[in-house]
């Protein structure tokens, strides 16, 4: 697929580049972009496209550019120039494809989706559109599942370089290797691909909560050729990495070595041979017994693109087995990388071909019991959710013995570059299960927005599903605030804290239940009371007056008409002018707790409009009748006192009724 958009942007510009030096300079990029030397070129493109003499001219660059910056790991920037040239004449329509896929990477689910049908509208025969919607929409319902891992950027590991692929090397998780292209690498050649200089292996050892330093790792180890993505046998005195060795004269691509500690110094490092030397090999991942060596290629016989692979040897003297694909249940026609195996044989990993959140996200692979080391075993695949996965590229994961805790590496920081963040699971777990519910009817509240907000700033929305369920994974010592909003109804709201539950442990299931008023009708605020005949507020009414401040305040967008109603005993115009004095003193009220007055209306109604009984008040009143108006006729006519002065203290009401709302 890259090749043939090579060859197009060769042919298309054949007839429209000018035989200048714009034209050279354009040929230089393109020749960048051949090597891999994404962001070489790209600067090349970015500085030179609009001197071009055509717009057509222009925008098959800024097609380049865009190319350039996607397979940099550069979404921002691709996703900015695939759109600016999205809606040119005769563009092709791959730009919504590859835009989608930026969209995703940037966490715009909704934007990606709406990218993919409009390139299945163009081109409906190519299912890397379909593929791609489906994508989409299994990133947006992902979204929706975080776990309880937390995740926490390590400042001090980490530069403005790339920092990546941890490892840890101390069964008491004080000793931490990683990759970096930090400024005292042994290289001093700058990579095209990334504009940074060539990686070595560092190590950082943790004192008093704190890591120390990176230093380069001793020994024989660092060359000026890139070195990376290391992993330990179980004594952690043997050391497996990848070198990518840079000759212009043949294509080395990647290997393989294997080095031995002594006295703390790492040894010379021997390349394994388990492979043809032209065969590109990468990522490696050694089990604690060092009988089975996982690890990267693109060698004919996968699945496409990268693919994780894996050799055995019976005994640790023994030679390594031919190479074998761990299968369709791992291996997809995208890429997976950044093999990592724990203790108990768990096989974690990073793919861009499962269904993820977005660019490479991390998985875990529990293995089937086998016969032999020589069989390869069934796999049930797990993505390992958010915060732990993100919409950026995820990988390289490492965890502590014995610990849901350790390290990985990810492009989430907003300059896109590689970073080392910390990942643990607090002891105990929480499940919060939710209803969203019509307080009138009881019947479920489906697709309501969810606006989750937690103490320490944290923000997330979402949707509750058709049946007006959602359910969310808590973190220990967070206090949550859940506020539901749909047209037509007033916010929801529900409070849940995970606070101070010191004895908990284990996964705990929290079932609440948010009901939402509709807004077509007034709504009543009971408990308000005056003395008789009297429209001063008595003091027990403030806690319902409270609670209408809140709702005020959650709704800011309402204006409300305030109203207050009499029952039929006293004079018309004594009860309307008592309605009308009570309902503004309920307005100065929530004036006095800061609600701006235009955002109120005080009415009186005095007697004129009675209450209709609804099922409520008819399961409390055995002689009131559901549908039936309050009159002073109807209750007059029921059987007995306590009927009929409950029937008048119905009618004694404060409502409001949401009438507009704010533009």
């Amino acid at each position: 697929m890259r090749r043939c958009a090579v060859v197009l942007w060769a042919a298309a510009l054949t007839a429209v580049l000018p035989g200048c030096s714009v034209g050279a300079k354009i040929a230089a990029g393109d020749a960048s972009y051949r090597a891999g030397e994404y962001r070489t070129a790209a600067d090349i493109y970015r500085k030179w496209y609009a001197k071009l003499g055509s717009r057509e001219a222009q925008t098959e660059v800024i097609f380049r550019m865009a190319e350039c910056y996607r397979l940099s790991n550069l979404p921002q920037k691709a996703e900015a120039a695939y759109k600016r040239i999205s809606n040119r004449k005769g563009v092709d329509p791959v730009v919504f494809l590859y835009l989608a896929e930026c969209q995703k990477k940037n966490g715009k689910y909704e934007d990606a989706v709406a990218s993919c049908r409009k390139y299945m509208e163009a081109v409906p025969d190519d299912a890397r559109g379909a593929a791609e919607y489906q994508s989409c929409l299994d990133a947006a319902e992902l979204a929706k599942r975080p776990t309880p891992y937390v995740v926490e950027l390590v400042t001090q590991l980490n530069t403005r370089f790339n920092d990546f692929s941890p490892m840890l090397a101390a069964s008491d998780g004080t000793v931490l290797y990683f990759t970096s292209s930090r400024d005292n690498v042994l290289g001093r050649a700058v990579h095209g691909a990334t504009n940074q200089k060539f990686t070595d292996l560092f190590v950082s050892t943790l004192r008093n909560d704190i890591w120390s330093v990176p230093r380069p790792v001793s020994g024989a180890v660092n060359t000026e050729d890139e070195e990376g993505s290391c992993s330990f046998a179980g004594d952690f005195t043997t050391m497996y990495f990848t070198r990518c060795r840079q000759d212009k004269t043949r294509p080395w691509g990647c290997q393989l070595l294997v080095s031995e500690l002594s006295n703390e110094v790492w040894g010379k490092a021997q390349e394994l041979h388990f492979v043809d030397d032209t065969v590109t090999v990468s990522h490696p991942a050694i089990s604690s017994d060092a009988l089975t060596l996982y690890f990267v290629s693109d060698m004919p016989g996968g699945m496409g693109g990268k693919d994780i692979w894996r050799t055995v040897r019976s005994d640790a003297g023994e030679a390594w087995s031919a190479p074998v694909n761990l299968g369709e249940t791992i291996n997809t026609a995208g890429d997976e990388m950044f093999p990592y195996v724990r203790d108990d044989d768990t096989l974690y990993f990073s793919s861009d071909g499962h269904p993820g959140l977005g660019g490479l996200d991390i998985f875990k692979a529990v293995p089937s019991e086998t016969a032999s080391i020589f069989d390869l075993p069934e796999w049930e695949v797990q993505h390992m959710g958010a915060p732990l996965n993100s919409s950026a590229d995820d990988f390289g994961i490492t965890f502590a013995a014995g610990r849901e805790a350790g390290f990985f590496s990810s492009t989430r920081s907003s300059r896109g570059d590689d970073n080392i963040y910390a990942f643990h699971v607090p002891e105990a777990s929480y499940i919060l299960s939710v209803s969203v519910q019509n307080a009138r009817t009881g019947e479920a509240m489906p697709s309501v927005r969810v606006d989750m907000l937690t103490n320490d700033g944290q923000t997330r929305q979402f949707e509750a599903d058709a049946q007006g369920q959602f359910t969310v994974e808590l973190l220990k010592e967070t206090d949550y605030l859940f506020m539901t909003s749909q047209s037509g109804f007033l916010k929801g709201k529900l409070r849940e804290s995970t606070a101070g539950r010191t004895g908990d442990t284990g996964e705990i299931t929290l079932a609440a239940v948010i009901r939402m008023t509709p807004t077509d009708r007034p709504i009543e605020v009971p408990d308000i009371f005056y003395d008789f005949a009297d429209w001063r507020l008595r003091p027990e009414s403030q806690e319902a007056l409270n609670r209408l401040v809140e709702i005020m305040q959650d709704n800011d967008q309402i204006v409300i008409e305030l109203a207050s109603h009499t029952d039929s005993r006293g004079t018309d115009e004594f009860n309307q002018e008592l309605s009308q004095r009570r309902a503004q003193s309920v307005v100065d009220y929530l004036i006095a707790r800061g609600i701006p007055a235009d955002r109120m209306q005080a009415r009186g109604y005095g007697e004129s409009v009675p209450r209709t009984v609804d099922a409520v008040l008819a399961e409390q009143i055995e002689a009131l009748q559901e549908g039936a108006v309050l009159t002073e006729a109807y209750i007059e006519a029921l059987p007995d006192e306590t009927a009929q002065e409950a029937a008048h203290q119905f009618n004694r009401r404060t409502e409001f009724t949401v009438i507009r709302e704010l533009e």
